[in-house]
């Protein structure tokens, strides 16, 4: 026969065992609710980003830009180049919009008078026809540029002139010089005049 102090202590061991139970539950059902919530945060974290436009830069709003207004012809251009050896000789380009075919005869003229090409080039995933014509003076080289994109049935046509430096005037003996002419052949090799035409051409808009 079993001693009622013996019963005793078994009821005891008995309660605290299920007071463990109960609490280990609990504290099971608690770290399944907190992860829960994590999960469906970071999920909805994710869809909002995946579903949320990028902010990026409008084209058409360039910071420091200028805004040119002509005959209803709207576009953003920077008011100079940030270059040292390459300047603006004719700026803002000068953009007129036609209405007409697309075609672009490739050619290319080193002979008599200006040297002149005409290329076909893609930018950005955007057809150009490019005309450049250069002309040497002392210490410097003109370009003239002529971009027409077809956009629509319409042809946009961009035109200005830009002036080179030309670096073989700082190829001389100081080191002055010579730094000098690196950082001209550096800068010319650099600079990406068709992305330039390019961003002002995505900022244009035709006011009717």
């Amino acid at each position: 026969m079993i001693s009622s102090n013996a019963s005793s202590k078994k009821i005891i061991l008995g309660i605290i065992v299920l007071a463990f139970v109960v609490i280990a539950a609990m504290l099971y059902h608690f770290s399944l609710k907190e992860s829960s919530k994590i999960v469906t945060q970071t999920n909805t974290d994710q869809l909002t980003a995946g579903t949320t436009p990028a902010t990026s830069q409008n084209v058409s709003d360039h910071d420091g830009w200028k805004t040119s207004d002509k005959d209803g012809i709207v576009f953003q251009y920077p008011e100079r180049l940030d270059t040292r050896y390459i300047s603006a000789n004719e700026w803002p380009p000068e953009v007129i919009v036609n209405a007409g075919e697309y075609s672009c005869v490739q050619s290319q003229n080193e002979e008599d008078g200006p040297d002149e090409t005409v290329l076909q080039q893609v930018i950005n995933g955007r057809t150009y026809c490019v005309k450049t014509t250069s002309e040497g003076v002392t210490g410097s080289e003109y370009r003239t540029y002529s971009y027409t994109n077809p956009q629509n049935d319409n042809l946009v046509i961009s035109n200005f002139i830009l002036r080179y430096t030309n670096c073989d005037v700082y190829n001389n003996d100081t080191d002055l010089e010579q730094e000098q002419y690196r950082e001209c052949i550096k800068e010319e090799s650099s600079f990406r005049v068709d992305s330039l035409v390019d961003q002002i051409g995505q900022t244009l808009r035709i006011n009717e």
